[in-house]
């Protein structure tokens, strides 16, 4: 699939008045969000401790934002905190991250790894890493997928990625890219640009932590006509 076809429709599907994210009541949501990540054992107090502890005190650069459910839990911690996504409210594309203003020495993405297409991991970390400071902490965490959601997932013959079929309420039909990582294939792609590299899986999700190095221009560049290189034999 043609990437700027992709993010159009990716954009189309989740920003959507149809989509069931946007039918919540903001307050309703809020404070469901305030319980659950207050109630020890919950899936999301699990969560909610480890981005505290990771980004407290910290600039924080958040992509795709969404609604905002992670951005209200690291709020009252981090010592600043810039949310963006792709939509009309905000409008910072993930992969255009050069008008975030100022520098940042934290990052956090949650439920967007999986979304972008395998042949733009290195070209998303090298634009995300020019953002921020040597040694920024950066925590990325994916959802747990079900059985059934994992076997609804399809490969495109002579693609790397896999997609799952998504319909909004008005019956449109959306295939995105919903991608699966092992603890093996997240050490892959990121422990060429990481140091102090940490995994963790808890009850509804993975995620990772680690810290930026220096990273000279271009880099990402090189390693995709060297991947491409490889694939091709």
């Amino acid at each position: 699939m043609h990437d700027l076809n992709y993010a159009k429709a990716l954009r189309d599907y989740y920003n959507h008045p149809a989509n069931p994210v946007h039918l919540n009541r903001v307050s309703d949501k809020a404070r469901e969000v305030d319980m659950q990540s207050s109630q020890p054992g919950h899936w999301r107090w699990e969560l909610a401790l480890a981005l505290r502890r990771a980004l407290r005190g910290k600039r924080v650069l958040e992509i795709a934002c969404g609604t905002g459910v992670w951005t209200r839990v690291i709020v009252d911690v981090a010592g600043f905190v810039l949310a963006t996504d792709a939509s009309p409210r905000i409008q910072l594309d993930a992969y255009d991250l050069a008008s975030a203003p100022g520098e940042f020495d934290a990052a956090l993405a949650i439920n967007w790894l999986q979304h972008v297409p395998c042949a733009r991991h290195a070209e998303f970390l090298d634009l995300l890493h020019r953002k921020l400071r040597r040694g920024a902490t950066v925590f990325i965490g994916t959802s747990h997928r079900s059985a059934e959601w994992r076997a609804d997932l399809f490969r495109p013959p002579g693609e790397p990625d896999f997609y799952s079929r998504r319909t909004r309420p008005d019956g449109c039909e959306y295939e995105v890219i919903d991608n699966l990582f092992s603890k093996e294939e997240l050490g892959r792609i990121f422990a060429p640009v990481a140091s102090r590299l940490r995994f963790r899986s808890a009850q509804a999700y993975s995620w990772i932590t680690y810290e930026t190095t220096k990273r000279r221009g271009g880099e990402h560049h090189a390693r995709k006509e060297k991947d491409a290189g490889r694939d091709a034999r």
